[in-house]
């Protein structure tokens, strides 16, 4: 028939009806402890990672920098020496066309050379 008593019926909670493996443990204190430590262990370790990884890019960056930097004085050095050697080269050209003139004149001079002057009543006019 009915059990009226059915509602307060703890035979299904018994240990003996239910066996051991079902029974939960709850972590002990060493436990916890030992949790807790995994986990500072954890942050300690993406810490030291962010900060080798930051002083890693730091020290590239530097490094990149001071390259730069000798690169910058290379080429304006090299600046400076291929202006010089351009006003020596202008300077050599000018030169060069100063002594070909003077070897033109050397050249003209034993040559006779006659002066032709035009009157201005000579002058035509085109219409």
């Amino acid at each position: 028939m009915y059990n009226r008593n059915a509602a307060y019926d703890f035979a299904p909670l018994r240990k003996e009806q239910h066996g051991e493996g079902k029974v939960l443990k709850l972590p002990g204190k060493s436990q916890r402890k030992n949790q807790k430590n995994k986990a500072l262990k954890m942050l300690m370790g993406s810490v030291f990672s962010v900060f080798l990884l930051s002083a890693g890019c730091g020290f590239l960056f530097i490094s990149e920098q001071s390259k730069l930097a000798e690169s910058i004085d290379k080429v304006s050095k090299a600046s400076k020496e291929l202006d010089q050697i351009q006003s020596e080269n202008t300077a050599l050209l000018l030169k060069s066309e100063s002594l070909k003139a003077a070897q033109n004149y050397r050249d003209l001079e034993g040559a006779r050379v006659e002066i032709v002057r035009i009157a201005g009543e000579d002058l035509a006019a085109v219409k």
